[in-house]
């Protein structure tokens, strides 16, 4: 009788332990699906080009790009297109009344194309600009 107990006992503990080996590989599989699915979600033929960096000098007025609840400060250039700014600090330059929405600037530095900010890639950027100086320009 002791013995038929401890058998059974053996079979029950051999059972759990398939359960719980089935459920753990299922988890990994599940796991492994879903991994497999988000790196489908990055095609390779959407991967950003090798940036290309050279010097720039332009003209344009600081505009704001909506992210989530914040505002990215951009550069509106004369020719139309947007560059993403580098180098400064968003919250202390416009703090510090160096860089305002909608002011007028001209801009020095490297162009970063494309622009490595992954928070803009949804917009139309010409690239990041890497901020060596910036002036006041006239209207």
């Amino acid at each position: 009788e002791l013995k038929l107990a401890m058998q059974r006992l053996k079979t029950l503990y051999i059972i759990i332990g398939l359960g719980l080996f089935i459920t753990a590989g299922i988890g990994v599989l599940s796991l492994m699906e879903t991994a497999g699915e988000q790196s489908a979600l990055f095609d390779m033929n959407d991967a950003p080009a090798e940036s290309v960096k050279s010097p720039i000098t332009i003209t344009g007025e600081i505009s704001c790009l909506p992210y989530g609840l914040e505002c990215i400060l951009v550069l509106y250039g004369e020719d139309g297109r947007y560059y993403d700014l580098q180098n400064i600090n968003h919250e202390s330059v416009i703090a510090a009344g160096g860089i305002n929405h909608g002011q007028r600037v001209t801009v020095s530095g490297t162009l970063i194309s494309p622009t490595p900010d992954i928070a803009l890639r949804d917009y139309d950027i010409a690239g990041s600009i890497d901020i060596a100086s910036y002036i006041a320009a006239p209207r």
